[in-house]
């Protein structure tokens, strides 16, 4: 049959025969697409368009910076995965539906950009890189437990940052001849970074799982086996005043109370009931650190009596290394009511509202709040004149101190505080912090650098405070 095109509509036809023919038609229908504010569709774009019955459509929906989608809505029965947003349509009928944007929480923003941070080895940042990696993976664990899944399911979006983050934590174990346990990070700042490492090795919730990684000397270990030879490296070089130094076995080190702090917080996430390992803490590191904790606590004086010193209680007292003694004195079963738990409460409820620890002219370290006249801007050479002169010590940072902050928090959740008599008045601290905290946040999701930590540790700390990411007493 002489038909010019016989798949076009209007066409033509020689006849040079006598010829039969049929026009055949199918169904079409429609599909109107539509968006909320805050991203668009793409693919096949927003509109009304024209598909054959039975035409699987493909659907890209794309947020907007600051947005996230949500899911597809309206006539969604035959769209194959409405909480995606990349599918498909099949066309059965007409159909109308639209693109859902929402806002990103502040959480979300912050979680994002940090997966955005971590290195093609599993790390994150450039140094002490086991703690940067290990308190973002604490975060991303904690995380998924809140959805309801596991850190490791392949369901959980961050599945992947997980398992690569706790393997190179894993690939830097290491070993020191006078010790029989085993370390992470050796030769910088080991016990900041073995301690931070437990955090993120107990906080998988899951003792039975083994490493995989072949070059590394726990391979083929159980997560339990390793926090274990963990607790077993901690013991080993506890001094005798119960405290812990930044290198093991260093004749010329000194022990220190945020040293100490890591230490204790590795420990007690092994410990607690809540993350499944159980692991049992030899008696003697706790009668040792029963004594250190006396060993630092500021007994006399007006403004520092109660807070924590640095080596010993003669030093000075801050807010961090308070929070930090709180926990300690938790750990060893202090509560609220022990006299030594009330002193160091009452340091901080003094020291609460001073921005930047300005009592007897003296700049040892910030507080938790930073300088009042703070609007949110990033770090800048210009300081307020009553900062002048302290610049070598203080760099340019006016803004909150995410690590203060988020010690504080570990503390007084740990010894199950909620509240915090602040000039005769009960404050919440933890409804304070969230929102001092939510104010210093970026537009990106991240948070500037903190007194003690650039960009990735000051959103680390900003996003544990947040969400409250602290082991619990006796918790199941």
């Amino acid at each position: 049959i002489s038909i010019a095109d016989v798949n076009a509509a209007s066409t033509t036809i020689t006849m040079d025969d006598n010829y039969s023919i049929t026009a055949n038609f199918i169904a079409q229908y429609v599909l109107t697409i539509n968006s909320t504010d805050g991203g668009e569709v793409t693919i096949p774009g927003e509109g009304a368009f024209a598909y054959d019955a039975g035409a699987i459509v493909k659907l890209v929906a794309e947020p907007e910076e600051g947005y996230k989608f949500v899911n597809w809505t309206r006539d969604v029965s035959t769209i194959y995965d409405v909480n995606s947003a990349s599918t498909t349509i099949t066309m059965d009928g007409s159909y109308s539906i639209t693109a859902d944007f929402e806002e990103e929480e502040p959480l979300d923003k912050g979680v994002a950009w940090l997966v955005a941070q971590q290195n093609s080895d599993g790390s994150w940042g450039g140094s002490n890189k086991v703690a940067c990696a290990a308190f973002a993976v604490v975060k991303l664990e904690d995380r998924a437990f809140k959805q309801g899944i596991s850190p490791f399911d392949e369901e959980y979006e961050y599945s992947q940052q997980v398992i690569t983050g706790l393997n190179y934590i894993f690939s830097q174990a290491d070993t020191y001849e006078l010790s029989p346990g085993i370390c992470f990070g050796k030769g910088n700042r080991v016990t900041y970074q073995t301690g931070i490492a437990m955090m993120a090795i107990a906080a998988s919730r899951n003792p039975d799982r083994v490493v995989n990684v072949p070059a590394s000397i726990v391979d083929g270990y159980s997560y339990k086996e390793t926090l274990e030879a963990n607790i077993e490296f901690f013991a080993s070089y506890q001094a005798g005043n119960g405290g812990w130094q930044y290198e093991p076995f260093d004749p010329t080190g000194y022990t220190d109370n945020t040293n100490t702090a890591y230490v204790i917080l590795g420990l007690a996430y092994a410990e607690e009931p809540l993350y499944g390992f159980n692991c049992i803490i030899p008696e003697d590191v706790k009668n040792k650190l029963d004594t250190w904790i006396d060993y630092v606590q500021v007994y006399g004086g007006t403004h520092h009596r109660g807070g924590s010193g640095y080596t010993t209680g003669d030093n000075k007292s801050n807010v961090l290394r308070t929070g930090s003694l709180i926990f300690e004195m938790a750990f060893v079963g202090d509560t609220p009511g022990v006299p030594r738990m009330q002193r160091a409460l009452d340091f901080l409820s003094r020291a609460w509202n001073d921005p930047d620890w300005l009592w007897e002219d003296m700049h040892s370290y910030p507080g938790w709040y930073g300088n009042p006249d703070w609007h949110g801007e990033s770090y800048t050479e210009e300081m307020p004149d009553w900062w002048l002169g302290l610049e070598e010590r203080w760099w340019n940072w006016m803004g909150p101190h995410y690590q203060a902050i988020y010690w504080i928090m570990n503390g007084l959740t740990y010894a199950g505080i909620d509240t915090i008599n602040v000039n005769g008045i009960d404050v919440n601290w933890y409804d304070v912090f969230v929102a001092r905290t939510l104010y210093g946040q970026n537009e990106d999701g991240s948070w500037d650098r903190d007194y003690w930590g650039d960009s990735i540790l000051a959103t680390e700390w900003a996003l544990l405070t947040l969400e409250k990411a602290a082991p619990l007493r006796g918790s199941a």
